[in-house]
């Protein structure tokens, strides 16, 4: 799976993946630059399902839904 990091400036982006029962499965911190940026999740480890996955650059949080098959 690949995510799109857009950034005003460089910073450290967090990305927090969250299983339905609300409990962290992933947690990673990315060097992002000015810009579009590309996070690639390698998800082929995880079990099957629905998972929040949380953004957070710059004090701004962004939450998105991703599902695993």
């Amino acid at each position: 799976s690949e995510m799109c990091i857009r950034d005003s400036n460089n910073a450290v982006a967090t990305m927090e993946a969250f299983n339905l029962a609300g409990l962290q499965t992933e947690q990673l911190a990315v060097a992002s630059q000015t810009g579009s940026n590309f996070l690639r999740l390698n998800t082929t480890q995880w079990t099957r399902g629905c998972y929040f996955i949380r953004m957070t650059v710059e004090g701004q949080v962004t939450t998105k839904r991703l599902i695993v098959q």
